[in-house]
């Protein structure tokens, strides 16, 4: 996490360096600079997700929703495809997403772990089924009271990935976890931060998977509805 902090300024280093000294073209530094050219890529879309998502909830813009999207820092965003068999037919979305440096918890470091796997469907009447998980955990700092929520969805047809319900204790993790991002506007609810983290843990990569476009969209839902209740 600490080297995601610093990417910006070694890519300025090492394109800097490479220019001086004639090696921008040797193989070394074109492999890291695509690192961290790469891993700078998915934060951008990271925030740049989670920051669209976030205003179509809110309706508006937000400098606290601003500021709460500048903790997001991406270790990752994997996309494989299984092939080992029938069963193992499928494929795997996965990301790791570190918060840091948040806005009302400037202490606080968390790790966001996303994953969605596919299995395909083996039969012609079948439908694939989607297993999807997001665990947010506190990696700082250690000792004492820490922070874990999770949102789990097993065995699950795309079509039927909305109708999922947050227990009272997902709602209470995710309330935590919406003051740590400082997000104190009324407008804001739980279900809207699973929606938001799902949209940063995506990375703009993922706007052609059914599952994941309607646990999305049920988020946003839910949230609209819940402020229309209120």
């Amino acid at each position: 996490m600490h080297s995601i902090c610093g990417d910006s300024a070694s890519l300025a280093a090492l394109a800097s360096a490479g220019l001086t000294d004639g090696t921008l073209e040797e193989t070394a530094t074109l492999e890291r600079l695509a690192e961290l050219s790469a891993r700078l890529l998915c934060r951008n879309r990271s925030r740049a997700a989670a920051l669209a998502y976030g205003r179509a909830l809110v309706n508006e813009k937000s400098a606290e929703l601003d500021a709460a999207v500048t903790a997001l820092l991406p270790s990752y965003f994997r996309h494989n495809s299984k092939s080992g068999g029938e069963e193992d037919e499928g494929q795997v979305w996965a990301s790791k997403v570190f918060l840091h440096g948040l806005p009302a918890a400037p202490g606080t470091t968390l790790c966001a772990r996303f994953s969605l796997s596919e299995q395909a469907s083996t039969l012609e009447d079948e439908v694939p089924l989607y297993d999807l998980s997001l665990k947010v955990l506190q990696v700082a700092p250690t000792g004492g009271r820490s922070f874990q929520c999770s949102f789990d969805l097993v065995d699950t047809p795309a079509a039927s990935a909305g109708e999922f319900t947050l227990d009272e204790t997902q709602r209470a993790k995710l309330a935590e976890l919406k003051a740590m991002l400082g997000l104190t506007s009324a407008r804001w609810t739980a279900v809207g931060v699973l929606g938001m983290m799902l949209a940063a843990a995506g990375c703009a990569q993922m706007e052609t998977t059914g599952c994941f476009k309607e646990v999305l969209r049920a988020a946003r839902e839910a949230h609209r509805e819940e402020l229309l209740a209120r």
